[in-house]
This record gives structure tokens, sequence and C-alpha cells, in this order.
């Protein structure tokens, strides 16, 4: 059970009005970023070889926009237009994009709909981070 203190700053985390972290200023390798977003569109859902569902969401903040890997979260929860808090995210680069990930104990919140305005451009996953692979477009 979750005690009163915890609830609290938990609390004051996920609807305070500005967040330090914006897509725009987010690299690979990050760790322990906390940010708000609104979910563009479902991308695409994969199974590992380890049977971990893996779902790849494009999101944006008013800064531009990124992709979002959710690890075994049922995807009912999750639709375009929810304006969402993460806590403990991180990022990484895969096949040239950058991704951003929940942690092992990151918090995943929807907090509202469709009052957030943002920006699909520039698509900071697309970004070249130095790999000559070539990316692909949504």
């Amino acid at each position: 059970m979750i005690n009163q203190q915890v609830f609290e700053q938990l609390n004051s985390i996920l609807f305070k009005q500005k967040f330090e972290n914006q897509i725009k200023n987010m690299c690979p390798t990050q760790k322990n970023l906390e940010f708000k977003f609104i979910v563009l569109k479902k991308v695409e859902t994969q199974i590992t070889k380890t049977y971990k569902k893996i779902t790849k969401y494009w999101i944006a903040d008013e800064t531009g926009s990124a992709f979002l890997n959710v690890h075994d979260m049922d995807e009912s929860v999750i639709n375009p237009g929810d304006v969402c808090v993460m806590v403990g995210a991180y990022t990484n680069l895969f096949k040239g994009m950058m991704n951003i990930h929940q942690g092992k104990n990151g918090i995943f919140k929807k907090v509202s709909e469709f009052d957030l305005q943002y920006s699909t451009y520039p698509n900071h996953s697309l970004k070249n981070w130095g790999n000559d692979q070539q990316t692909t477009q949504i």
C-alpha cells in the first residue's frame, strides 16, 4: 500500500503544469526523464523472442515528436488524443532511431484528453543520430 507522503509526491509530479524535459531536448542514452505528451497514433506492436509485447506509439509535445515504446501494457488503455505523463523514462538508439521507453520502475499515467498543444515536426526519432542506416517515415 502506498503511504500518504509518496502519494502526494507522485501527484505533484503527475499534475504539474510545466515539465523540464521536452522532446526537442532528448537525445539517446538519457535516463530518468519526466515529460508530458499527447499520443498521436499507435504505430505497431511486436512480440520479442522472450514473448514480451512492445507497442510503439508516435507521441508529441509542443517542441516536436518522437516514438515511444511501451512494454507489456494493455493497448486499449492508450488511445490517440490521450494526454499522458511519463516519469522514469529513458532513451536509446535502435536501428538509427531514438526511442523513448518506460523505465523498469517508471510511471505512465493518462491525465486528460486533447488539451495539449503539440508539434509533429521535427520528429526527433527520425533525426540523423550519426548512424548511416536509412530510417523510415511513418
